[in-house]
């Protein structure tokens, strides 16, 4: 069996705030996605979240499943289920050791390939059906692209998350944003979507499970119901104020600031490691250096716009660099956080972020 293993300072800063709250509390509205709470799962005895049958849970002609997960395969490398509908007859998603897997069409279709990130990060996944291909993808990054027939197969089972019919286990951490779509998304799509909370009218998005406190269809009426007393939900509680440290920055006594890297061009490959805080920030700024202080460097501002007509804080990201960086910004103040990918090629343009974090003060 796998554990979570060791984390960086950063990672276990950030974790030890975590607090456990099992049971259906609302969480505060100002959460952002994709971490407000998240489900938490043990990948102990058969305990997972069913959602009873219908027919749109199974879409024939296209098909798109993403999620972030932070999720050990329970089962000894054999695999664990993150969400099926019955892998011998229709569609499944899980981990096998440390590898994303797919089944689309039942027993007979498997597919794997992709790197779900170990040591507490979550990774934010996708398995798409074109009608005619079939996609993985790690953080924004294909990482399988395979020939694929339709239709897809169907089945009545009910949908599980963390579990399946046929494949009861469960594996170790935690799934969050659980999107089903009846539509091949693009890797733009995913992409400009894969941090943010979804609004308005979304054509083709069939399910959507936040866990924010809850199993609950956010876009419909297939509500889950929690299977088990060993899952529940996780969220970052509010303290005081951040300190900066090594491989971290702390902007306005609130906002916790970490980069990690990665050299390898093959998508979905482990990380480097943390960038390092070659000088002191200021209040509002600092600066996340890899993979030394003379290569790339990534500028960091938070800046406070409380008394703005509609108060936020804005975050703006910036950096030269070719490579492929994961950037998590934590207001530990309002317990809320969110994650920017900058992907490897051309530098991409700065990211700016005003509608993340609202809190005031």
């Amino acid at each position: 069996m796998r554990s979570l293993g060791a984390r960086s300072r950063f990672t276990v800063a950030l974790f030890a705030l975590v607090a456990l709250s099992f049971g259906l509390a609302s969480p505060r509205a100002a959460w952002a996605q994709p971490f407000g709470a998240w489900l938490s799962l043990t990948g102990g005895s058969p305990s997972y979240v069913e959602v009873g049958h219908s027919p749109a849970l199974n879409p024939t002609n296209r098909l798109t499943v993403e999620a972030w997960v932070n999720v050990a395969d329970a089962n000894s490398g054999s695999c664990s289920s993150i969400v099926g509908k019955n892998w011998r007859q229709a569609w499944w998603v899980g981990i096998c050791g440390n590898s994303l897997r797919s089944y689309l069409k039942g027993s007979s279709s498997s597919r794997t390939g992709g790197t779900i990130a170990s040591g507490g990060v979550f990774t934010h996944i996708a398995v798409v059906f074109t009608g005619t291909r079939r996609l993985h993808y790690i953080n924004g990054e294909i990482a399988v692209n395979v020939p694929e027939t339709g239709p897809l197969t169907t089945s009545t089972a009910p949908l599980r998350i963390g579990s399946d019919v046929e494949y009861e286990f469960t594996p170790s951490g935690s799934i969050d944003d659980l999107r089903i779509w009846n539509t091949a998304r693009t890797q733009a799509q995913i992409r400009q979507s894969i941090n943010k909370d979804l609004e308005g009218a979304l054509p083709g998005l069939v399910a959507h499970y936040k866990f924010n406190g809850n199993v609950l269809d956010a876009r419909g009426t297939h509500h889950g119901t929690i299977i088990g007393s060993q899952t529940g939900f996780l969220n970052l509680p509010a303290v005081t104020n951040c300190e900066p440290g090594s491989s971290n920055l702390c902007l306005q006594g609130r906002f916790t600031v970490g980069t990690r890297f990665r050299t390898s061009a093959v998508p979905g490959s482990p990380f480097d490691g943390f960038a390092t805080t070659p000088a002191p920030s200021t209040p509002i700024s600092g600066i996340l250096a890899f993979p030394n202080e003379d290569l790339w460097q990534m500028l960091v501002n938070v800046i406070d716009a409380c008394t703005a007509a509609t108060p936020h804080f804005t975050v703006a990201i910036s950096s030269p660099s070719t490579l492929f960086t994961r950037t998590e910004v934590v207001d530990v103040r309002n317990g809320t956080s969110r994650i920017y990918f900058h992907w490897p090629g051309p530098p991409t343009a700065a990211i700016q972020d005003t509608a993340s974090f609202t809190s005031c003060p």
